[in-house]
């Protein structure tokens, strides 16, 4: 003779008591109402805990729904980061976004040179070849560094929808749990 069963609740769950706690009140782990254990007659009509572990089995822990949120969050968390680190990296790495001398600096200076000091400037740069390629680092830099921030931006949005994605999967899991 088995020494537990379980006694139905009014929520739809099912609570497993032993034969010594028959005609005492038992409250339901689900609703946490309070339930008459009947007497060991009528307690050994009830369905048997051993009974209902072969009918039943083992309940599933994940859904389909849940695993497929998990697996997705995860992937989506996951390659978010390195992205994120990637252009991290790259934004951190990138040469000058500004200028040595600013506008106004630029400014201060051409105000105060002379006729002769300019010619002396104008026969400097006249040395130097310009070409298609001469460019001027920092604003290559500056739309790097740009184009980067855009990057991290939108890598860090991807982090966050991941993390969401994982923290609903697990809390649907232990809302499933619950029922």
């Amino acid at each position: 003779m088995t020494s537990k069963y379980l006694l139905p609740c009014e929520c739809g769950e099912k609570v497993a008591v032993d034969t010594r706690q028959a005609g005492q009140s038992v409250s339901c782990p689900n609703c946490n109402r309070p339930n008459v254990v009947p007497t060991l007659r009528k307690l050994s009509q009830l369905e048997s805990v051993a009974d209902a572990k072969q009918v039943s089995g083992p309940r599933p822990s994940w859904t389909p729904l849940q695993g497929s949120l998990f697996v997705i969050g995860a992937m989506v968390l996951f390659f978010s980061l390195i992205a994120t680190a990637h252009m991290s990296f790259r934004y951190w790495s990138l040469g000058p976004t500004s200028a040595r001398f600013s506008e106004e600096e630029m400014d201060n200076e051409l105000s105060q040179i002379t006729p002769s000091g300019s010619w002396e400037v104008w026969m400097l740069f006249k040395q130097w070849p310009l070409s298609r390629d001469s460019r001027m680092n920092h604003l290559v830099n500056r739309r790097s560094a740009a184009t980067m921030r855009r990057y991290i931006a939108i890598s860090a949005a991807a982090c966050i929808v991941g993390a969401i994605a994982l923290a609903s999967s697990l809390l649907l899991r232990d809302v499933s749990k619950r029922r």
